[in-house]
């Protein structure tokens, strides 16, 4: 069932959809404060850009992607589209609406010449249109119902069957819309920021709260649970996009919701680059980064009280204060990951009845990673190490490195470097950090630290998801895993970068989307990949009743 979070979808496929903001006023004061999300497009400049690229199909291949069911004479009508009178000027705006029974998605634009859309549609459809209360309508199959009056057209669409009278009602509900339950009034920030000036191609705003109830979130807040469980409450995306030869660009405002300005503090200005260029990884296929303020952490804590309830531990153990030990970091921590593999382990329990030994064979997760953290004061680093190697904690020198067992005898290696601190648990990583001459990563990946708080990178191609262990999804959720590891997709890497919050709540928010092919346009890559009934839209629908127990 096609869901009102396939906004979703429309993001990680890359928001294939083009609009620009045309010269007459748009219809915005129709869509409600209840969606949770809105995408926009004008399909003139779709089918100028990228002719070849329309008449393959690209309109339907949108608006199945952003939840709708085409039957086949609504096919026949999409198709016909660009002959239909539909105002070139207008963007076409998708979203949907969520009820408390259904879902319904909303398609709207603007309407140049009534009756050659009146007669495209009737061609289409093979059926006549209707009226009531000024409003012109059609139904174009059991679920979904096509309106317009006064130059605006309204196609409504439910995933199940549903009645043409309650479609219309909903329709008539929109356009008497009073100004404070729009979302033109209520957040002008969510309409997109279109224009030919900034050569903008696309926009797309999400609340992110709206996102957390999904099922691949309730899944991924096994492994991730920071930040899925922080409260999203106010916080929002709105992203214009820009489609060229190789790849796509997003740029666009992240908008800190009122409980999250709590962590604002926590960050400074940028991830040190130079902690970046130093892990001796030159293609990772993830990494990730954080530029953390240590002294806003700490205050925080001297002011729940934390600190000076856990400050005797600290100092029993480290022979430090815990503002001693906060001093020795910079803030900066990077995570470069080289490769992920399945490893298969034995593990033993004893029968509490018979007292006999059990033994299984577990299939495991093994990372090849590296964390990197900055380092503000060597000398006291020096010291707490030494401590360290004093007490009871299993710590031992190795030359210009040191060792680490725990409790499963899993041996971590750490190497402090100048100003840097590195673990990791492979040894040839080890090894590549203590080479000076040793490969290290390239400059693209250095560079996305630049001026950002946050830093995301990740591998997108199908030979490095399929080598995902399955022990990463659980045995109850096969379906997600396949859909992960097994969708063919134009995307070989994808890198996010948030920049530090403003004056007005909002971080600068950067999504970079690489394309496998380079000499292709990102628009053709994604047509020539898409594959409605077997993509990324299927892992944000609600799971099957194996995968829900």
């Amino acid at each position: 069932m096609r869901q009102a979070s396939l906004a979703v979808c429309w993001l990680i496929l890359g928001g294939f959809i083009l609009s620009a903001c045309g010269k007459t006023s748009t219809p915005t004061h129709l869509i409600p404060t209840q969606v949770k999300w809105l995408a926009s497009f004008q399909w003139q400049a779709l089918q100028t850009k990228q002719p070849e690229v329309w008449k393959k199909g690209l309109m339907k291949e949108i608006l199945l992607s952003l939840g709708f069911q085409l039957s086949t004479p609504e096919r026949v009508f999409v198709d016909k589209f660009q002959e239909a009178g539909i105002s070139p000027e207008w963007p076409v705006f998708v979203f949907s609406i969520p009820g408390a029974n259904t879902t319904i998605q909303v398609c709207m634009f603007g309407i140049d010449d009534e009756a050659k859309f009146v007669k495209i549609l009737e061609q289409s459809i093979k059926s006549t249109k209707k009226t009531q209360e000024a409003i012109n309508f059609m139904a174009l199959s059991d679920r979904s119902l096509m309106t317009w009056a006064a130059r605006v057209g309204v196609w409504l669409q439910t995933a199940e069957p549903s009645s043409a009278e309650a479609l219309l009602k909903e329709s008539i509900r929109l356009r008497a819309l009073p100004e404070d339950q729009s979302l033109a009034k209520t957040l002008p920030q969510a309409l997109p920021n279109l224009s030919k000036d900034n050569k903008t191609d696309a926009a797309l705003w999400v609340d992110v709260e709206g996102l957390k109830n999904i099922p691949t979130s309730q899944w991924l807040k096994k492994y991730l649970p920071f930040p899925l469980t922080l409260d999203w409450k106010g916080s929002w995306v709105n992203l214009q996009c820009v489609f060229e030869k190789g790849e796509i660009q997003m740029k666009g405002k992240f908008h800190w919701g009122k409980p999250l300005l709590a962590y604002k503090a926590f960050f400074k200005n940028e991830v040190d680059a130079r902690l970046l260029a130093s892990l001796p990884i030159k293609k990772p296929i993830a990494m990730a980064g954080l530029g953390l303020s240590r002294e806003s952490i700490f205050q925080a804590l001297e002011q729940s009280g934390l600190a000076g309830k856990i400050d005797p531990q600290v100092s029993a153990a480290t022979g430090m204060t815990m503002k001693e030990l906060f001093n020795i970091f910079s803030g900066d921590v990077v995570l470069g990951v080289k490769k992920i593999r399945e490893v298969e382990t034995t593990e033993g329990d004893i029968d509490q009845k018979t007292g006999e030994q059990l033994l299984e064979i577990v299939v495991k997760a093994s990372y090849e990673y590296v964390l990197g953290v900055g380092i503000n004061n060597t000398s006291s680093l020096d010291k707490l190490l030494a401590k360290l190697i004093k007490g009871d904690t299993g710590l031992e020198r190795q030359g210009d490195f040191y060792t680490l067992k725990d409790k499963e005898n899993n041996n971590f290696y750490i190497v402090p470097r100048g100003k840097f601190l590195y673990l990791t648990e492979t040894e040839e990583v080890k090894n590549d950090l203590l080479r000076e001459k040793a490969p290290r990563i390239a400059d693209k990946y250095a560079g996305l630290g630049s001026e950002s708080i946050i830093v995301l990178y990740s591998d997108l191609q199908e030979k490095v998801r399929a080598k995902l262990p399955s022990s990463m999804f659980g045995k109850k959720n096969k379906e997600i895993e396949q859909l992960v590891k097994g969708i063919q997709t134009p995307f070989e890497a994808l890198s996010i970068r948030l920049k530090p919050v403003a004056d007005d709540n909002t971080s600068e928010l950067l999504l970079a989307w690489e394309m496998k092919d380079k000499d292709l346009h990102a628009l053709q890559s994604l047509l020539d990949h898409i594959v409605v009934e077997n993509s990324f839209t299927q892992i944000l629908r609600q799971p099957t009743a194996e995968a829900a127990q």
